[in-house]
């Protein structure tokens, strides 16, 4: 992205410009070059996150995930000791929706009663610029 960060923040300028545009010139080897290091990195700030939060992994019994390929979703719920089934939540119906991806993945289970009060939520994501984040929730209904 020509423009965006500190080095060249938003502006009228800038957005006028069209310079808030994601360029990826070799589309195959940004997802070869992603994929090696998602899954560590998913399990690294989920694992911190729960850590930090006072849990073990096992505590965890939701997961919402920012959308991605089903495949990699299952990886990751399964290096996570998760059940995609039970305590995780794929968004075959709406796609990528960026950041409100789990949001729904939440409000979703939350409707199908696969979140009740008192349950763990484990919130995580990414981001195009390689970045990896993890929230642990308690949901108090």
């Amino acid at each position: 992205m020509p423009a965006g960060g500190s080095v060249a923040p938003p502006s009228d300028e800038t957005v006028d410009a069209g310079k808030h545009t994601l360029n990826v010139p070799n589309p195959a080897d940004m997802k070869e070059r992603l994929g090696e290091v998602s899954l560590e990195n998913y399990v690294s700030v989920a694992e911190s996150a729960v850590g930090q939060s006072g849990y073990e992994v096992d505590d965890i019994d939701f997961v919402a995930v920012t959308h991605m390929k089903r495949s990699f979703h299952e990886i990751l719920l399964d290096k996570l000791g998760v059940d995609p089934d039970e305590s995780g939540y794929y968004l075959d119906e709406f796609g990528h929706i960026q950041s409100v991806d789990q949001y729904v993945a939440l409000e979703k289970a939350r409707q199908a009663g696969r979140v009740e009060a008192g349950d763990t939520v484990l919130f995580l994501a990414a981001g195009t610029g390689y970045t990896w984040s993890a929230t642990v929730l308690d949901w108090l209904g």
